[in-house]
């Protein structure tokens, strides 16, 4: 009997450490094949308050505490995109590879924003309740005189930006809504994500500011990157989106190369100006892709990256989406854009 009795006693000591009683905290990435990225977000080496972090493909958003610091932790080995928004600061990217059983730093260092043009949010979650479609921010102007603006959004399931241009007074704000329209979220990821980008018209201000959007549809925390998001088709080697990023006004080449940069659209964030070349397949192509002005409006005009030489200085290479043609113009000039991004 005290021979059995010592065996027992042996055999439950042998299976202690496999009964994952410890009251230790996660496994570290280094005991899993998953990754990590952590770090911390400053301005002049201090650390800075409720900025947000978005983490692209699936990591979501984070927001900072007091002491200024994130982290994203069971992440798949690969390549990540953060991009750190902070009302005031110029936003901030950076791109990151991400290996099994390492967690990465990265510290973001934050510039505030120039020109007197600047917003009162950086991060608005629409969250997952039905009935919450509409939200607002304000545009607040700290310059000396009067600055117009417009807003840029590439989102198709915001459908509706109040006021989406205007002017503030010198020290004077103004309100802003947004509305969503749930049924246009895409079915193929879990979370929607978005920029409105708030950009002064004002010749010599050059203000820019950008609100992050995201609307959680309750399917899941992270964003599949497939190739069937409604916001966006493909057509030979590219993704092309579904909307026009530039308003009925039109918009000038400086603002239509950074509002493709900074568009986020189906969970990527490499979006950029198409080329001429680019353009043509697009053109050849948008009845299938669909959304393109028509018409005799000069908006009828889509800009592209490919830029040359003429007497007037630097010029960049147009097409007219209602026939074709193909032409060059000053970047002062104000048509429309569309944006793409590369397939892998």
């Amino acid at each position: 009997m005290n021979r059995l009795f010592i065996y027992i006693i042996c055999v439950v000591a042998a299976m202690l450490p496999l009964c994952g009683c410890s009251s230790s905290d996660e496994p570290s990435p280094e005991e899993t094949n998953l990754a990590a990225v952590h770090g911390s977000v400053v301005i002049d080496g201090e650390p800075v308050n409720a900025a947000a972090i978005l983490l692209t493909p699936g990591g979501g958003v984070k927001i900072t505490g007091s002491d200024g610091l994130y982290d994203f932790t069971g992440l798949n080995p690969g390549k990540y995109e953060l991009k750190v928004f902070k009302e005031g600061c110029q936003t901030q990217n950076s791109s990151i590879e991400l290996a099994a059983g390492r967690n990465e730093e990265l510290v973001f260092s934050m510039a505030r924003s120039v020109g007197g043009l600047s917003i009162n949010k950086n991060y608005i979650d629409m969250g997952s309740n039905e009935s919450n479609n509409v939200a607002g921010f304000t545009i607040k102007n700290e310059g000396q005189g009067e600055i117009s603006w417009e807003i840029a959004n590439a989102a198709r399931w915001i459908t509706k930006v109040e006021p989406a241009t205007g002017s503030s007074p010198a020290g004077g704000a103004t309100a802003v809504s947004f509305t969503i329209d749930r049924s246009r979220l895409s079915n193929t990821s879990t979370d929607n994500y978005a920029t409105l980008l708030v950009r002064s018209t004002t010749q010599g201000d050059g203000s820019v500011a950008e609100l992050l959007v995201t609307v959680f549809n309750g399917k899941g925390t992270n964003i599949q990157n497939d190739n069937s998001s409604s916001d966006y088709v493909i057509v030979g080697n590219l993704c092309v989106q579904t909307k026009d990023l530039s308003s009925e006004e039109g918009i000038d080449w400086e603002s239509a190369k950074l509002i493709c940069e900074n568009s986020i659209i189906g969970g990527f964030d490499d979006w950029r100006l198409p080329t001429i070349d680019e353009l043509a397949l697009m053109y050849n192509n948008k009845d299938a892709i669909g959304g393109f002005k028509s018409g005799e409006n000069k908006n009828i005009w889509y800009w592209s990256a490919s830029e040359t030489v003429s007497y007037s200085g630097k010029t960049y290479r147009v097409l007219n989406f209602t026939n074709g043609d193909q032409s060059s113009l000053l970047p002062n000039q104000k048509i429309s854009v569309r944006a793409v991004r590369s397939l892998p």
